[in-house]
């Protein structure tokens, strides 16, 4: 199996200023605040058995994949509570 823990830092360093729908699932889940919000609005999404498998991808990647769990609402609804993180920064 590769090892995949130098494309979760550039992930985190690349986002770690400003969380959306595009950044990916593992900055987000990198922040406590952030992966709050994730596991509020996307109740199953950092248990799912295939997470490590997606989890370099964004909640917008990942949407065409989630037979409907992941909408255009709900991604804005989590756009909206990352804004209260992205400002403490």
């Amino acid at each position: 199996m590769a090892d995949t823990g130098a494309a979760d830092k550039s992930a985190v360093e690349a986002t770690q200023e400003h969380f959306s729908g595009n950044s990916p699932i593992a900055a987000i889940v990198s922040d406590p605040q952030a992966k709050e919000v994730l596991d509020r609005i996307f109740p199953t999404l950092t248990d799912h058995a295939a997470f490590d498998q997606f989890k370099a991808m964004s909640l917008r990647q990942l949407q065409p994949y989630s037979d409907g769990g992941i909408t255009d609402a709900r991604i804005a609804e989590a756009e909206e509570a990352f804004k209260a993180i992205n400002s403490d920064g």
